[in-house]
């Protein structure tokens, strides 16, 4: 009985490695646009440099692969592979000098709130969790703003869709000079 069960186990193993190595993707590139690609392990840095202004964008992939829902749905019903999607919070730090502006940022689920024909659109909308301004080094005695609160006349979270080109934030300086 335990040599059968070992035996299943392992088969079970072996075949679930097979499908891992089949849906591996290759490396990251070194650049993304203009940005710099550094991969540690589960973080993945983007950054540029723009004027005197230094641009991170940084985030940790750890916990957020999930299925597309109506994907999970098929494969319930036709045991076939899901797509499965990352959508991990992240930080925005654009940092001119000793001051840094930083946004906490994650993707936002739609709700009920999707019109016919929008459904891609939706999935690339994410939100400022958090902003903050700082000198030096960011404590946790540094004052930060929610972002709920961002947008006085608005009952929601500040949208942004993440089609934009990223041109748009680099329209201008953000931080006084």
């Amino acid at each position: 009985m335990v040599q059968y069960c070992d035996r299943e186990l392992v088969e079970f193993l072996q075949e679930e490695i097979v499908a891992e190595r089949k849906t591996l993707q290759p490396n990251l590139p070194a650049h993304l646009g203009d940005f710099t690609v550094t991969v540690k392990d589960a973080e993945i840095t983007l950054s540029r440099s723009f004027h005197d202004e230094k641009i991170s964008i940084t985030l940790n992939v750890n916990h957020t692969v999930d299925t597309d829902d109506e994907a999970a749905v098929e494969l319930n019903q036709d045991q076939t592979e899901g797509s499965l999607k990352s959508r991990p919070g992240f930080e925005v730090d654009i940092a001119q000098g000793a001051k840094t502006l930083s946004f906490t940022c994650s993707y936002m689920t739609a709700g009920g709130e999707v019109q016919a024909g929008e459904q891609e659109a939706a999935e690339d909308v994410f939100g400022i969790n958090e902003l903050t301004v700082y000198e030096g080094e960011w404590s946790e005695a540094t004052y930060c703003v929610s972002g709920d609160i961002l947008d006085g006349m608005r009952k929601k979270p500040v949208l942004i869709n993440a089609r934009l080109p990223l041109a748009c934030i680099n329209a201008r300086p953000l931080l006084p000079v």
